[in-house]
């Protein structure tokens, strides 16, 4: 059966402590194994990230286009 992996990248856990979600990546695998497909987005988390953020990450303020391939 065909199924779709979801990873979030978030700035921490605990939305108290006003952590978000900065990423979004979708990959599907078919039955043999095989991607064929996959989807990720920068997502906006209104706020600045600070020092922890990863360098490919620019500010989440002004997030890159989402790239589908």
């Amino acid at each position: 059966m065909p199924f779709a992996v979801v990873d979030f990248e978030t700035t921490g856990i605990l939305p108290s402590y006003h952590h978000r979600v900065v990423e979004i990546g979708i990959t599907h695998v078919e039955d043999d194994g095989v991607i064929s497909g996959r989807w990720e987005t920068l997502v906006n988390p209104e706020r600045d990230l600070g020092p922890q953020a990863h360098p490919r990450h620019q500010r989440c303020g002004n997030p890159r286009r989402p790239n589908v391939r």
